[in-house]
């Protein structure tokens, strides 16, 4: 069956941003007094900030500081970020045929700063942060598409959203990137 629309992951799948990542969280941890090395952060990678961010820091009040000072830095962090060349490949051969939408557990701004440092554009955008986990914003996706599932295929680099895609019937594709050097 040929794809209706392609949904795109952003961190690991279009972009190698893992390093960035981790440097920035490290950085706003350390700022605030808490210890966080960077590989820690494969503990969290594929995961949105809500749903690892809170219990890690302790109370709301530090949570909420790390991830706005974690957003503060991450744009000096941006030259670290390069292509995955296997997502972007399927970005080129889909992108301007069929619709391409971002689904990411990346913020809105920090993912719009690696979109344009990346120079890769969509059609529309899906962020993790809107909602509570990956069914609930794959379910959204579907129903705003309005598209059977098997007509959508999904790009990521993730087990879980890809995981998730599939029970809803989602075609999927795995971009095997930097979270395979996390050993989970």
């Amino acid at each position: 069956m040929t794809s209706q629309l392609v949904l795109f992951d952003l961190d690991g799948t279009l972009a190698h941003s893992f390093s960035a990542n981790a440097k920035a969280y490290a950085k706003a941890f350390t700022e605030l007094g808490c210890s966080f090395v960077p590989e820690e952060y494969c503990d969290y990678v594929g995961k949105s900030w809500n749903e690892w961010g809170p219990k890690r820091s302790g109370t709301p009040e530090v949570a909420q500081a790390v991830h706005r000072r974690k957003k503060d830095l991450y744009p000096h962090f941006i030259p670290l970020i390069s292509l995955v060349r296997e997502g972007y490949d399927l970005w080129t051969q889909f992108h301007g045929i069929v619709p391409c939408w971002l689904v990411t557990n990346a913020s809105k701004s920090n993912a719009h700063l690696v979109l344009e440092h990346l120079e890769l554009t969509f059609d529309a955008e899906f962020f993790g942060e809107d909602f509570e986990d990956n069914d609930q914003l794959l379910r959204a996706v579907v129903d705003s598409s309005g598209l059977a599932p098997e007509q959508i295929l999904l790009v990521d680099d993730g087990v879980e959203r890809i995981n998730s895609a599939r029970q809803l019937g989602i075609r999927t594709h795995r971009v095997r990137a930097e979270t395979d050097f996390c050993s989970r």
